[in-house]
């Protein structure tokens, strides 16, 4: 029990809706395996982590809150989340359940466990909507991703948006390497690709699906609904040089790329 404690995530505030981040080598004691998110929770019902798996875990409440019972055996404590910028560390070799859900709460669980396939975008275009790997069950819903499983890319960031303002929007950057999957795990948003040459406009409403985004896109998210929360997974730790803020920047970088 010594090692579990709370974590304080960055939360980075901005007019257009807030921003926290959780990485490999900064603020996670683990490297990211797998991720889930756990929705439509029933009333009364309880879920333990036998779903997610035996691993260093992150417990975070991205929206409502609930209250985790974490035990050894011997010693049990109880925590109640309900911020996205604190999250809950579980070392491996403890049994924690979950409890007390509020409406509309959503848990999302960062882990070191791995998966062992290999999923691939083959879109042209640099995105495409993508099924994730979902598990209905009594207690409600689960969505994972595993790195090596329902991941085309080995996931070593994630980053969600919430408290966004109606008619905001946000993103207005690409990357050069970046790959990304993009999801509303609450409510939903536009979000809109351009490689240069083509513009395309997803709308993404659904927990269960991401949208897939390859690097060299210049991306931009609009049209948030009242309480929605865009998840991202990212392919890298965040690195300066890696963004492209200026459109016309980006313009000549992909005219210097296509040469």
């Amino acid at each position: 029990m010594e090692q579990l404690r709370f974590i304080e995530l960055p939360k980075m505030l901005d007019e257009r809706g807030n921003l926290s981040v959780v990485e490999n080598g900064a603020n996670l004691p683990f490297e990211i395996g797998g991720s889930a998110w756990l929705y439509d929770f029933r009333d009364g019902e309880k879920w333990q982590n036998k779903h997610l798996g035996g691993k260093d875990e992150l417990v975070i409440a991205l929206s409502g809150g609930f209250e985790v019972k974490v035990e050894d055996g011997e010693c049990c404590k109880s925590f109640n989340l309900n911020r996205p910028y604190r999250a809950l560390y579980v070392p491996k070799g403890l049994q924690w359940q979950m409890s007390n859900f509020t409406t509309n709460a959503v848990a999302f669980v960062l882990s070191a466990e791995k998966g062992d396939g290999r999923s691939a975008c083959d879109d042209d275009f640099g995105g495409k909507i993508v099924p994730l790997n979902n598990a209905p069950c009594l207690q409600g819903r689960i969505t994972f991703v595993k790195n090596g499983d329902g991941a085309p890319f080995d996931v070593k960031r994630a980053y969600y948006l919430y408290d966004v303002p109606a008619g905001e929007s946000r993103g207005a950057h690409a990357h050069k390497a970046l790959k990304q999957l993009v999801v509303a795990v609450v409510g939903s948003f536009n979000i809109t690709l351009d490689d240069g040459a083509e513009k395309r406009t997803y709308t993404l409403n659904r927990p269960g699906e991401a949208l897939e985004v390859g690097p060299g896109m210049w991306r931009t998210l609009d049209g948030f609904s009242s309480g929605a929360i865009c998840l991202v997974l990212a392919s890298e730790v965040y690195t300066a040089a890696d963004y492209i803020r200026d459109y016309d920047e980006f313009l000549e970088y992909k005219k210097q790329q296509n040469k």
